[in-house]
Formats: C-alpha cells, structure tokens, sequence
C-alpha cells in the first residue's frame, strides 16, 4: 500500500517537473505546438477557479490556430467568467445573511454587478428593499434614542427635583428644620435649595442654641456642654460654653470629684479663677489618693503637655497598675516626653544609660514639688532579662523613676490594643514618631521605650505603635523614641 502511494506522488512529481520545463521551454521558443497544446488541455482539465482557466487560455492562445486551440482558450474564458459571477453571487448571498444594513447595502452592490446571473436581478430588488426597511428601522430607532435621552432629561432634571423640592418645603412648613435642610441641600443648588437650606439650618441651630441656654438656666451643666460643644461657635457658644463648665466643675468639686473637678477647670484655664481652683481641687485630689484601685486614673504631678507654656504647666494623668498595701505602682497615660535611651550609640544597659539619669533627674524635679517627691518611693529595679534573647541587662538599679520591663509590661497588660500609646502636643514637638495607623481615638500615638535590652547591647526593647512588645529593640541613639514615666507612690508620706 505504501509503495502504491510512493509511486502515485513519484508520478505527481514528474508530471509537475515536465509542467515546469514546458513552460521554461516555451519561454525560450524551444518547445513544439504539440508539447503547448498538450500543456494547456491538462490545465484546462484540473482548473476551478476564475485565476486557472484564464492561465490556460493564455497557454491555448500562445498557439493560434493550432488544432482547436482558439475555441479551447474561449470555452476556458466563458469557464472563467462563470466562477467570477458565481464568486460573486456566493458573496452577495453572505452578506444578505448578515441581515444588516450595511450587509443589504453591499449585497445589493454585488448582485446588481452580475446582471441576469441565476436570479440576480431579482436578489438586488430584495436587497435594496431591506436595506431601505433596515434604514427607515434605524432612524425610527434614533429618534426614539433622541426622545428617551429628552424624556430623562425632563424628568430626573425637572420632575425629580421638583417632585423632592415638594417634598422639602412640606417638611420646611411642618418645622421639621433638620429633615428639611437634608431635603434641600440634596437638591444640590435647584431653585433656592441653597438659600433654604441656609435657612433651615439657621433655624436649627437658633432651636439648639436657646435649648443649651435653657439647660443652662436650669443647672443642667453637663448637658449644656454637649449642646454648646456641638454648635461649635455658634453665637456666643464658646463662651457659654467656659460659663458652663466652670459652673459644672464646681458642682463635682462640691460632690467630692475633685480629679473631675481638676480636669474641668483645666479645659478652661485662665477664666476667672478656675486655675486656682484647679490646683485646690488638686490638693483634695492627691490627699484622696490612696482610695485608687487598680485600674484607676490618677493626677500626679505637672507636665508641659499642650505645648503652650504661657498657660503653666498641666497636671499629668496616671493609670494604676498595681496596689501594694499604701503603696501604688502606676505608668503615665500619655506619653510625656521624647527621649534617646543614651546619648551615644554603644553597649548600654539600664544601669549606665542617659534615659536613667535624665528620668531620676531632669524629669523628677520638673514634674514633681517638694511633698510630691518625698511620696514617691525608691525602690529596687530588677535587671530583667530580655524574653526572647539572652543579651546581659546589667545590674539591679535603684530608682524612684524608670520604665517597665519586656517582661512586665505583658504582666500588667496582656492585649496589644492596651499597650497602644497616645502622644501629648508637646511629645510630638520633641520630635517623637507619631503614627495614625492603631488607633482608639483621633489622637497621634506612638512607640515607648522599655528598661530591658534588644538582641545586641546597643539595642533596646520598646513597645510598636500596634502595642506589641518588640523584643529585638532599636538602636539605643534613636531620637523618636516616647518615654512612659512609671513610679511607686505612697500617698501616706
């Protein structure tokens, strides 16, 4: 079987060899009539295509009169025209398919070039008449677009809104101010929507603004504040606002709320004599210190925080975190300061490093009076280990101020979130990094140094602004880093 297909392609072969050499011969006028005759009767036999009969009727007319080759060359010209009409027609009946305008359009073109072929004539009639229904169809169709495009644009642009600014102005004459001023303002400038908003918003505020002052006649401090706060300006608010709070602060240090009292007073230092009454709601305050549980808050001490020194400076906030007998240990609220751990990049522990000696110097006799140091404690500071490395801590110390260690600071708070650090104004002035990614407020915080070691001796644990402990620690030289003041105080000296 295989030798019978070898020789049929073998055969193939010569035949397209000896075509090949015939024509080459005629070229060069070196081949008889007979070898062209023959040449062309076998082109004529396997043509099929418009392209191949007209190449073998140039082969049959290069032998004029010979034999019957001039009919041959005409029957393979009308053989030619027949498949260049018949492609035609194919053509034009494919793009009548399509059923489109364009597709009518060029089928009517295609048809009408091959008149009285098959039914031609009577296709093109059909073609053109679709291609006018499909042209009548598509501009119905615009028209359509055009009025549907009009109509919603009469009706979000003018019903709508008109149907909304209805609706805004019945809640306007019912007095539901708010509702309305929300009506108004989403009409986004339609007709005086801008002016009546304005309006409903004016009265609105007046509303709340006598409300406040009514609360306010009527001694309910505190909730006048929320109502003055709230109109941010409004009138005379602000100094509203001051009066109330000044009235309220005396209310809780009637009650014997005397850390309420301070803070109250402190949010409107300088009026009147609220900062004198802040510092003796202060003294109340810190003879009361030993009723503090864990967990409480605290005013121990003075700090610049606001960084507005012209103003004094502010009573520093603590959190207990541990009781023992009188005694308490507590951390400061926020961060107080920015501080290099030491001064200059080397092997440092706690024992030996400038944060130490600024924390039991600098920042003792600022923070704290005379009475207020001899209540805070000297006391032995472990050298603890750092938990995850085995870097020397140094010695045991004694300090009255100093920081938490790696591995306290998981004792006293176990949840990262609690560990997250808020910075005062005066912190961040200093330089510290402050970052908004953790948040419990809308308060900056920031990273706080720790007593213990990172991995090298040069590095020091802190806590990252997520409120996770970093064991492996920063270089020791870092100048953003926010310090934590912790203490043991015994109010009963």
């Amino acid at each position: 079987m295989t030798e019978v297909k070898q020789k049929k392609e073998d055969d193939l072969q010569e035949e397209m060899t000896a075509d090949v050499q015939r024509e080459t011969e005629e070229r060069s006028g070196n081949v008889e009539p007979a070898g062209v005759y023959e040449t062309a009767v076998n082109a004529m036999k396997k043509a099929y295509s418009e392209g191949a009969f007209k190449a073998a009727a140039e082969k049959f007319r290069s032998i004029p009169g010979f034999r019957d080759a001039d009919a041959r060359a005409e029957e393979c010209l009308e053989k030619a025209e027949i498949c260049h009409k018949d492609a035609v027609y194919a053509e034009a009946a494919l793009n009548r398919w399509k059923r489109t305008l364009s597709g009518c359009k060029t089928a009517a073109r295609l048809y009408g070039s091959i008149p009285g072929w098959k039914d031609a004539d009577k296709k093109r009639a059909e073609a053109e008449k679709a291609a006018k229904i499909r042209t009548i169809i598509a501009a119905v169709l615009a028209s359509v677009v055009v009025l549907c495009a009009a109509a919603a644009v009469i009706y979000f642009g003018v019903y709508v809104p008109g149907v909304r600014y209805q609706a805004a102005t019945e809640l306007y004459e019912a007095g539901q101010y708010e509702d309305a001023a929300r009506a108004f303002r989403a009409l986004r400038g339609y007709k005086d929507s801008r002016e009546m908003t304005r309006q409903c918003e004016t009265i609105v505020r007046d509303r709340k603004y006598e409300n406040a002052l009514s609360l306010m006649e009527e001694g309910r401090y505190r909730t006048a504040i929320m109502e003055f706060t709230l109109l941010e300006g409004y009138k005379e608010s602000d100094q509203k606002l001051t009066e109330c709070t000044y009235y309220y602060a005396g209310e809780l240090f009637e009650a014997g709320k005397y850390k309420e009292a301070v803070m109250q007073y402190m949010n409107i230092n300088g009026y009147l004599d609220s900062r004198e009454r802040a510092a003796e709601a202060y003294d109340r305050h810190r003879k009361d210190l030993k009723t503090a549980d864990v967990g409480d808050y605290i005013l121990f001490g003075t700090y610049e925080q606001n960084n507005v020194s012209s103003d004094g400076k502010e009573y520093i906030e603590w959190r207990v975190l541990e009781k023992n007998g009188d005694s308490m240990l507590v951390i400061s609220a926020y961060a107080l300061d920015c501080q290099k751990y030491n001064e200059e990049n080397t092997n440092v522990t706690w024992e030996n490093c400038t944060l130490r000696t600024w924390l039991n110097i600098d920042f003792l006799n600022t923070a704290f009076d005379r009475d207020e140091q001899d209540m805070i404690q000297m006391m032995t500071v472990t050298a603890d280990k750092n938990p995850k490395y085995s870097t020397s801590p140094g010695n045991s110390t004694e300090d009255r101020v100093f920081l938490l260690s790696a591995s306290e600071v998981g004792r006293y708070e176990s949840l990262d979130y609690a560990r997250i650090c808020q910075v005062t104004e005066y912190c961040i002035a200093q330089g510290v990094y402050k970052k908004g990614t953790y948040r419990l407020s809308d308060d900056d915080i920031c990273w706080w140094w720790l007593r213990s070691p990172g991995k090298y001796s040069n590095y020091a644990a802190y806590v990252l602004t997520s409120g996770a402990v970093y064991c492996n620690g920063r270089s020791v030289d870092s100048g953003q880093g926010a310090v934590r003041p912790i203490l043991w105080i015994n109010p009963e000296f």
